[in-house]
């Protein structure tokens, strides 16, 4: 399997420049073994929001449909501590 290498060239303010030049007292071999994993993380994270959200609007849908879970839904959120 044949990997292909792309160059982009970025501009950074001082403080993201500086942190990319700590890689090595961070654990990391060079600042493009830094990058890919902030970049593999920032790529999980975004995949994790998207699905909470999908995961949340499928909950909207039903709570707008089902009366039933109107109902329980009030009733939980009357006995939550603090609710007034």
């Amino acid at each position: 399997m044949k990997i292909m290498v792309i160059e982009k060239k970025v501009s950074l303010d001082e403080s993201e420049a500086a942190f990319l030049n700590s890689y090595s007292s961070l654990g990391f071999r060079s600042e493009h073994e830094l990058l890919t994993e902030a970049l593999q993380m920032l790529k999980e994270k975004m995949a994790q929001d998207s699905a909470l959200i999908y995961s949340a609007a499928l909950y909207v849908e039903v709570y707008e449909q089902d009366d039933e879970t109107r109902e329980w839904t009030r009733s939980a959120a009357a006995n939550w501590p603090g609710h007034d």
